[in-house]
């Protein structure tokens, strides 16, 4: 008979010959043609599970004669590492294949075959390539044999899943399944004892690993593949029972870590939810409260007119260490919102969590300047071209004196520098610059600012005679959605630790041009500071 089942790609391998006598050993009977050949129409084949749906099985007969012709169509299942029912549908088992009396030579009788394609809750999913080894043999002694031995076909299935990224994880249902992979960026073990496991991250977002048993598999540097339930625990998203996943793994290890991000205070306090168990730099006051060294516990940390808690588990690496009254700290985003297991909101109770040794590090500044007494100074300014330059002013929504270009009304399309004084990072490393930004009007070419350094500046005269660096990609600047004046914006952390800005002087300098004098945004600056790690 002819079995109908659902649809895979034209898979045929090549007619094998049968005997000329049947299965006793008898004459050819009068009835099938003089050299009868039945087999696949292929050897082999190849599909995609995900781009393939679906493949067809072909079955070819040359010469039939007259004679009804039937064999037995097998699973090779030694040889198989897929299986019918799950990789692939259509078949149930083993099944007759049926040539009927009326085949003419060339005649074929064909099995659709549905390709599975499992899902990330499907234990299927992330397999390794699979193969499904078909094989053909007389149905009984009036079906002709074939010469040495039962025609096969194989087919492989390759693999098509990817892991999921952090922030299709992040979407999951609680208690669903994810399979994600990361680089762990730090882990809680061996002493911490507030919550054993490790934080993951990829390039779009990171996640908390909760569990011992990965805390113990896992290392700072290591490429990790999880294989867990998603949830929640005080507001902190998670991805707990890893060790019972099939495919939790450490792919390699040795991994740089992904860059800290720059970021605020205040742009934590707004928006954690998208720096959530992420890799983060800022720099902050510290309230010891009055120790002398960190204990496990929370701290009050301030910077942009921000306050938040910095957190020190039990068990970490800072306990002990000295606490520095303003500190650069390079590490996790964490939350605990009160909310206890399973919540997920409200989006608050973001917290940096101070967990090994150069986290929470002591801070130098070298340049600050808040234009308070009505002056550019130490900060120098520089006209290129238009009588607008560079000047102290007055905010439009603080009383506190600020830096101001403006070239509106100008007698040319403005280029106009602000320019610091001699920098020396010779003694500090991790340098980082920070300043707020207003932005008023707009500029209809251009976005009317851009942050340069230099190294070869002679630090007097024109600017435009020295190499400058735009580091303007690093910065997030003010936006006033076009019209009117934006909010005091803060700038983030700008990464000042590039090997090209470690030799000689450096300045640092903010140029504002126009398109021009009628088409001109106004641009304040605020706060400027440049700080980094005292070298030991």
């Amino acid at each position: 008979m002819r079995r109908i089942l659902s649809a895979l790609l034209f898979v045929l391998v090549p007619g094998l010959l049968l005997s000329g006598c049947d299965s006793g050993g008898g004459s050819v009977p009068s009835d099938l043609g003089d050299s009868t050949a039945v087999g696949f129409v292929e050897s082999s084949a190849t599909v995609v599970e995900g781009e393939d749906p679906s493949y067809v099985l072909e079955m070819v007969a040359t010469d039939p004669g007259f004679k009804e012709i039937r064999f037995d169509l097998s699973v090779d299942a030694a040889q198989s590492t897929a299986a019918l029912g799950e990789d692939l549908m259509g078949l149930t088992g083993d099944t007759t294949v049926t040539f009927p009396q009326s085949t003419t030579s060339g005649g074929t009788v064909t099995i659709p075959l549905t390709i599975v394609d499992e899902t990330v809750d499907e234990v299927g999913f992330l397999e390794e390539s699979e193969t499904i080894v078909f094989t053909l043999a007389p149905a009984d002694t009036l079906a002709p044999e074939i010469d040495a031995g039962a025609a096969s076909f194989t087919l492989t299935v390759e693999e098509d899943d990817a892991p999921l990224t952090v922030q299709d994880a992040r979407a999951r249902p609680s208690g669903k399944r994810t399979v994600t992979e990361g680089i762990v960026t730090r882990v809680e073990a061996d002493g911490v004892v507030e919550a054993d496991g490790a934080y993951v991250q990829d390039n779009t977002g990171a996640f908390f690993v909760f569990g011992s048993d990965f805390a113990d598999l896992a290392s700072k540097g290591d490429s990790v593949r999880v294989d867990g339930e998603v949830g929640y625990f005080n507001g902190l998203f998670q991805v707990s029972d890893v060790s019972n996943g099939p495919q939790t793994k450490v792919l390699s290890s040795g991994n740089a870590l992904p860059a800290p991000q720059g970021v605020s205070l205040r742009e934590i306090a707004i928006n954690g939810e998208n720096y959530e168990s992420e890799l983060v730099r800022l720099a902050f006051d510290v309230d010891s409260g009055g120790d002398t060294n960190f204990q496990s516990g929370n701290y009050t940390i301030s910077a942009d007119d921000t306050t938040s808690t910095l957190r020190i588990p039990g068990g970490s690496d800072l306990e002990g260490q000295e606490i520095p009254s303003r500190a650069l700290f390079q590490g996790i985003v964490g939350q605990f919102n009160d909310g206890g297991f399973g919540a997920d909101e409200p989006d608050e109770g973001y917290q940096l969590l101070g967990l090994q040794t150069g986290d929470v590090q002591s801070f130098e500044t070298v340049l600050s300047v808040t234009f308070d007494d009505g002056t550019l100074s130490p900060m120098t300014a520089y006209s290129v071209a238009s009588n607008n330059d560079w000047q102290s002013a007055e905010p439009p929504v603080d009383s506190a004196p600020l830096a101001e270009a403006n070239g509106f009304g100008g007698d040319e399309p403005a280029n106009d520098w602000l320019i610091s004084p001699a920098l020396d990072f010779s003694a500090l490393t991790l340098e980082t610059l920070t300043f707020v930004t207003i932005k008023g009007f707009n500029d209809s070419g251009r976005r009317g600012l851009q942050v340069k350094v230099s190294t070869d500046y002679s630090g007097t005269g024109d600017p435009t005679n020295a190499t400058w660096v735009d580091v303007s990609d690093r910065v997030t600047f003010a936006d006033n959605g076009g019209g009117g004046f934006s909010d005091p914006t803060p700038s983030g952390q700008l990464d000042l630790s590039d090997a090209q800005f470690q030799d000689g002087d450096v300045y640092v300098a903010f140029q504002y041009r126009s398109s021009g004098t009628s088409d001109a945004a106004q641009w304040q600056v605020d706060n400027i500071e440049v700080s980094g790690v005292p070298v030991n």
